[in-house]
């Protein structure tokens, strides 16, 4: 797969007794995480606006820490409104 090319990354969230599951389809798992983030309804799900700017930027805190030296699979787990948000994310692979 061409490095330049954009890759589907699945992401797979349990919160709040829920699985949520999206995908994304950018160049790099640090794109695809950020576009993650930035789609997700919080609102929707009750969070205030201040929780919602926090989740968020713990999103952003852990992708550095927590996505190096891994390959095609990774884990975040930011806190949303007191209750982990446990993000497994995989590079999925379209057959041509």
């Amino acid at each position: 797969m061409n490095n330049n090319s954009k890759k589907l990354f699945t992401f797979i969230t349990d919160w709040n007794g829920c699985t949520f599951i999206s995908q994304f389809q950018q160049r790099t798992i640090v794109q695809a995480i950020d576009s993650w983030a930035t789609s997700l309804d919080l609102e929707a799900l009750g969070s205030s606006e201040s929780e919602r700017k926090t989740f968020k930027e713990k999103v952003k805190e852990q992708i550095a820490v927590e996505i190096q030296d891994h390959t095609n699979i990774w884990c975040i787990s930011p806190f949303l409104e007191d209750e982990l948000a446990i993000t497994h994310i995989v590079l999925t692979v379209i057959p041509n």
